[in-house]
Order: C-alpha cells, then structure tokens, then sequence
C-alpha cells in the first residue's frame, strides 16, 4: 500500500507542474508577469522599464526551463514506479493499485488546471483595468503594445 500512495504523489506532483507549465507559457504569450516574478523599478525611466521587462521575460523562461527539468525527473520517478507497481502485484490488485493512482491524478489535475485558470483570468483582468487605469498597475507589467 505504500508503494501505491508513493505513486499516487509522485502522479499528483506531475499533474501540478505540467497544469504549471501550462500557466507559465500562458504568461509568456500573453505578455503578462506572474506576481512571483514581477521586479520594482528601480527608476523611472523608459529605459529603467525596458531592462525590468527584458529581466522579468527571462525569469519567466528560466521558470519554464525548471518547470521541464521537474517534469521529466517526475516521469522518471514515475515510470519506475510503476515498474514496482507490476513487479509486486498481479492481476485484480495491480488493475485496483493503477486505478486509484490514474484517478488520483486525474483529479488533481482538473483541481490544478481550474485553479490556474482563475489565476490566469485573474491576471488578465488586472492588465486590462490597467490599460484603463494607468495607475494600478506599474506600465512594465501591462502587455506590450497596450
């Protein structure tokens, strides 16, 4: 039974990072700066702010980067434990043992994606006020071409 809670986590953390990876690119396309990464200006020039978008672009694509070297070490750990899934049971117990690691991460993974989704919505609609309202929202955090 702990084998099976072990790849039950092992495929709940892989749903997290690849629902992760999803909302980290969905950032790079939509030009928009998760607030984890977002850096103050330290002037207020135009310059200041080119340097800050360039710095906060590259945070977020050594972010995807991590997010992929996670993920394949995640389906690493996974794949061999499933191979220890088929070495220790047989028949009826390995279709059960499967069954509750597949839903487990099935579930987590609709959880995770939902919750990304808000953040992501989240995000968007602050940029846009932003455009409306130039002083919520610092001008290095609002899309490009805005």
């Amino acid at each position: 039974m702990k084998l099976v809670r072990s790849a039950e986590n092992v495929c709940k953390k892989l749903a997290r990072f690849r629902n992760h990876l999803r909302y980290t690119l969905r950032c790079l396309d939509e030009h928009i700066t998760p607030p984890s990464l977002r850096l103050r200006r330290p002037g207020v020039s135009k310059n200041c702010d080119n340097i800050v978008k360039k710095a906060e672009r590259a945070l977020l694509n050594d972010r995807v980067r991590e997010i992929n070297r996670k993920i394949v070490y995640l389906k690493d750990k996974s794949d061999t434990l499933d191979n220890r899934l088929h070495a220790k049971f047989q028949g009826h117990d390995l279709e059960t043992a499967l069954e509750i690691v597949q839903t487990s991460y099935e579930r987590e993974f609709s959880v995770v994606k939902e919750r990304q989704l808000k953040k992501l919505d989240s995000l968007k609609s602050m940029v846009e006020s932003a455009s409306h309202d130039k002083e919520r929202i610092p001008e290095h955090l609002v899309k490009n071409g805005s």
